[in-house]
């Protein structure tokens, strides 16, 4: 499967939390993962001063307008899935634990455009959504006792500041704003996030 599909299954999987854990699980061995590779940038794989020795460096969110019932996850503890690449707009996901977990941690944004490597500047974000704690649907069957994230949607901008795009070095730095809204409630939140990540768009 091409680099560009399973980056659209990784998404998929932990987008549709509804159709289970195994089934996302399944949907994600089939393609491989789409975790960023750390081939050729040996500043990523094993940490330098100022790098940490994986994906992220740093990562906060913030959100106005609601509570957070789960606590960002330190770095270290979030995983980082999909890309960006000279045919494709950048479509990222950081996450935490599993969809149906109470600690479940999910950020996600899709900019309506291709960023070319090395581009900076503000970009639209067609898609924001964000996981605000698990809860159990009310419509379940007799017997069946199935959490599903409490899932934020709407849209925003991305703002990058830091884009180096090359082999031997790759990291991208941003803010992302946006409004959401719960696709289960009337609630509604205004999110901030920074994030800085050894990965980059369009190398190859």
């Amino acid at each position: 499967m091409s680099q560009d599909n399973h980056h659209d299954a990784s998404r998929i999987a932990l987008r549709l939390p509804l159709i289970g854990l195994s089934a996302a699980l399944l949907a994600l061995a089939a393609c491989g993962g789409s975790e960023p590779s750390t081939d050729g940038d040996n500043n990523a794989a094993e940490g330098t001063e100022d790098r940490a020795p994986g994906m992220i460096n740093s990562f906060t969110l913030d959100a106005n307008g609601t509570e957070a019932l789960v606590p960002t996850p330190s770095p270290a503890g979030i995983q980082l899935v999909g890309g960006c690449d000279k045919s494709n707009p950048m479509s990222f996901t950081f996450y935490a634990s599993v969809p149906q977990a109470d600690d479940w941690f999910s950020l996600s944004f899709d900019t309506g455009e291709i960023v070319e490597g090395g581009e900076t500047g503000r970009f639209e974000l067609t898609e924001l959504d964000w996981a605000n704690g698990v809860f159990t649907p009310d419509n379940l069957p007799e017997g069946v006792n199935v959490k599903v994230p409490d899932q934020f949607s709407g849209t925003g901008t991305l703002d990058l500041t830091r884009h180096e795009a090359s082999i031997n070095s790759r990291r991208m730095v941003g803010t992302i704003t946006g409004h959401v809204e719960s696709e289960n409630s009337d609630e509604a939140a205004d999110l901030t996030a920074h994030f800085d990540i050894n990965w980059s768009c369009a190398v190859f």
